[in-house]
């Protein structure tokens, strides 16, 4: 398909630049598929929607503080302002990640700084001890210590350890990505980059402290495993009034893992589908949520994935194991003899209108940009007249669009 066919017009003053407080006053579009219904709500009114046996499914994956920007370059013709950490490698050390600099080329160092407070003071994820002094009790002997979140006195013979990453290969996949190695761990590094990286921010949030942006509205409140570059936003509109509410009324609670990275995020920038890569992004799926998706659909419940996240891991599954193979709400999940085993591995799955859903009868998501393969999924799931005709209805009646914004309760 042309993607064109998914390109309209978003105005800027549409993109929410904070999000509603508290999370459950967003305004929610609900759309019934089978009713051709079409309604307004808010997210607090989910209770009254969701019925007692639906099954809810999060991804409960964590943002890194994948952005550093304390960093610069060896050689000195080189200009860094920032890195992103996409994800670990399987080699120990080494990293693919994103470069915003000038003259960046393979076999150039990056060296990342770690900071010391007006109080002489420093966070530290790796230190060298080179002598007795600090105040470390029982570290002064060891030449080499690690500490998560520690927080200690720069002084003479305690000094921080200097992190150098090289540059050992860079390739093109729909933007230009780099692999680096780095003079420490792979949990050490991960380690730093929680103490000393920021929040990835979407590139349209503007001035984040002027709104009293926090690190936790960027963590949905089911959020668990570090991983993502960028937040599951769909599940940031829930507070934990709201999920209790919906469990004490018998609604049942699921969880996969889905680390974002540029598989979700990566702008499409061919012309025809068929021409787009899908990167692929890491996926847990537990034999625990298998039986309860089985026990949903046996008892006449509907599977809902809370994000397009959620939707890609389960219906990755279902493409590609058939461990989860339902066609219709109505139909049961058929497990095969894989029963009993958690599915851990990457996916590319790129839904697209035609696809058939095996897996999800339900989807609340949020508003999503122009052409982007967020936007395509929503379109193979309720048809692409539809969609422009929901999006049309929410710019006219002052919805907010993408990560901060309001969202949507497809069923």
């Amino acid at each position: 398909m042309k993607v064109e066919l998914f390109n309209y017009n978003l105005p800027k003053e549409k993109i929410a630049q904070a999000p509603v407080r508290p999370r459950e006053r967003a305004k929610m579009l609900y759309y019934n598929r089978c009713e051709n219904v079409t309604r307004d709500f808010r997210v607090s009114d989910l209770p009254s929607l969701i019925k007692a046996g639906d099954l809810l499914v999060f991804n409960v994956t964590k943002v890194r503080h994948a952005r550093l920007t304390e960093c610069r370059m060896q050689n000195a013709d080189c200009r860094i302002k920032e890195v992103l950490i996409l994800k670990p490698l399987l080699e120990d050390g080494q990293f693919e990640c994103l470069i915003r600099g000038k003259n960046v080329e393979v076999g150039q160092e990056i060296i990342f700084k770690q900071r010391c407070d007006d109080k002489g003071t420093a966070r530290l994820s790796t230190v060298i001890l080179s002598g007795n002094e600090g105040s470390i009790p029982n570290q002064a002997n060891l030449e080499y210590g690690i500490w998560n979140e520690a927080v200690i006195p720069v002084k003479t013979g305690i000094h921080i350890k200097e992190i150098v990453a090289t540059i050992i290969n860079k390739q093109y996949q729909g933007i230009q990505t780099y692999t680096i190695q780095t003079n420490v761990s792979s949990s050490e590094f991960l380690r730093y980059c929680e103490n000393f990286g920021e929040l990835p921010l979407p590139p349209y949030i503007q001035n984040p402290q002027i709104h009293g942006f926090e690190d936790e509205l960027y963590q949905p409140i089911t959020a668990k495993e570090l991983g993502s570059v960028a937040a599951p936003t769909a599940s940031l509109h829930f507070s934990q009034k709201i999920l209790d509410e919906l469990i004490n009324r018998g609604v049942k609670y699921g969880e996969v893992i889905l680390h974002v990275g540029l598989g979700t995020f990566l702008p499409v920038k061919v012309d025809d589908t068929d021409d787009h890569k899908m990167h692929s992004e890491e996926i847990e799926v537990s034999a625990e949520l298998m039986q309860k998706i089985k026990e949903a659909k046996e008892n006449g419940g509907r599977v809902i994935a809370i994000g397009t996240t959620v939707a890609r891991a389960l219906e990755s599954v279902g493409t590609n194991h058939g461990e989860l193979s339902c066609i219709t709400p109505s139909s049961h999940v058929i497990l095969s003899e894989a029963e009993g085993s958690n599915i851990k591995e990457e996916t590319n799955l790129f839904i697209t209108p035609g696809y058939e859903f095996k897996v999800i009868d339900g989807l609340l998501t949020n508003f999503h940009m122009p052409k982007s393969t967020l936007l395509m999924m929503v379109s193979a799931f309720i048809g692409r007249e539809k969609l422009f005709e929901l999006y049309g209805y929410a710019l006219k009646n002052d919805y907010r669009f993408l990560s901060f914004g309001d969202c949507m309760l497809l069923l």
